[in-house]
């Protein structure tokens, strides 16, 4: 019983490992050529330092909670420096994970950390949503636009989080776009309705990601 036990236990250990695999370049992935890793787990950029002011007994700061950036851990930390550096796409339990360390988008450093990503219809597009670097965000717009809470929306949970952003990776041109107001109309060109119902969102919100994200996919864009 316990040689079937453990040999159970060897064969998840396995399954999970075969559910980790990575890309090295866009070309890969547009032809589904992986590579095998062992991911265990992402974890928000931010954690040491949530898990620092809870152990402070401070109240932990809402940037750090609403952080939408991640790394991989796989348990050694000469390959999670790799996958960093050379993954730009690492799928892990059937979640795609987009590398931003080398994506500026209007003179704005996304992040040297991954971003969740979801594969549009058109197959040669990731739309990917991140939040940008606490650093970043403070010196490029101030702290003032970036270090709040959340607000009420119609979204799931009636909640947003007003930090996230969406943005839209062309893995032909190898560019990235920050999915703006102008850029959502274009989209949404093919459904009229969809297009005015999106005029008429809040001037402050519709470029939120939680609302882009919903009209896309009310779209059947991804």
């Amino acid at each position: 019983m316990k040689k079937l036990m453990l040999l159970s236990l060897c064969f998840v250990a396995l399954t999970a490992m075969g559910q980790s695999k990575y890309c090295l370049t866009y070309a890969d992935f547009i032809s589904d050529n992986w590579q095998e890793c062992n991911v265990q787990e992402f974890v928000k950029e931010s954690q040491k330092r949530i898990d620092k002011q809870k152990s402070l007994g401070i109240e932990v700061d809402k940037y750090d909670l609403q952080t939408e950036l991640y790394l991989p851990k796989t348990g050694n930390k000469k390959t999670d420096k790799y996958l960093l550096k050379n993954a730009i796409m690492i799928m892990h339990n059937d979640s795609l994970y987009v590398n931003c360390s080398n994506f500026y988008v209007r003179n704005t450093r996304l992040g040297n950390c991954f971003a969740k990503g979801y594969r549009m219809k058109d197959c040669d597009r990731i739309l990917f949503r991140t939040t940008l670097l606490r650093s970043e965000a403070v010196s490029r717009v101030g702290a003032a636009r970036y270090l709040f809470g959340v607000v009420g929306h119609v979204v799931a949970t009636n909640t947003i989080n007003r930090n996230a952003r969406c943005y839209i990776l062309n893995m032909n041109s190898e560019t990235v776009e920050l999915v703006d107001e102008k850029l959502m109309l274009g989209l949404l060109s093919g459904s009229n309705e969809l297009s005015e119902q999106y005029k008429q969102e809040e001037s402050k919100t519709k470029e939120h990601a939680d609302i882009v994200m919903d009209y896309l996919k009310k779209a059947g864009l991804w």
